[in-house]
């Protein structure tokens, strides 16, 4: 039988005692604690271009793509003015139903030539909450 080298050895046992380290496609980054996150951020479709035209429009629709493969108990919805989000820039902050796909904010909100970004979160039954999803866009209503 061969032994192993001191140096491979403590390697193995070390890798068995904190776990080897896994990448996957599912994963979208590591949490606040330092543990990856296997929450699929949600997937935004619209707005999801450059410019959105609010010309003789009542409201502007913000949708996304369901999942239902995760028990999401809500979505964490939030739109600011500009390219920043921070609180300093939020103008709307909305729970949303896991059951909606969609939000609609009426068009009157927006101002013409202005940057807006909305970020959306997935939370789900156990309150773990996904990254976020983002886009920005600058509306024209003239």
């Amino acid at each position: 039988m061969t032994r192993l080298p001191k140096p491979a050895l403590l390697l193995i046992l070390t890798l068995l005692f904190f776990g080897l380290p896994a990448v996957s496609g599912a994963m979208n980054g590591i949490d606040s604690k330092g543990l990856f996150n296997f929450l699929p951020a949600p997937w935004l479709l619209q707005p999801a271009g450059d410019s959105v035209d609010l010309k003789a429009k009542d409201f502007l629709e913000f949708k996304w793509k369901p999942d239902l493969s995760v028990n999401t108990d809500y979505y964490d919805f939030r739109l600011y003015k500009g390219y920043a989000m921070l609180a300093s820039t939020l103008i709307l902050k909305q729970r949303v139903d896991a059951n909606e796909s969609s939000f609609k904010i009426a068009a009157a909100t927006f101002e013409n030539g202005q940057v807006y970004t909305w970020s959306l979160r997935r939370i789900i039954l156990t309150g773990e909450k996904s990254d976020k999803s983002f886009s920005s866009f600058k509306v024209a209503k003239d």
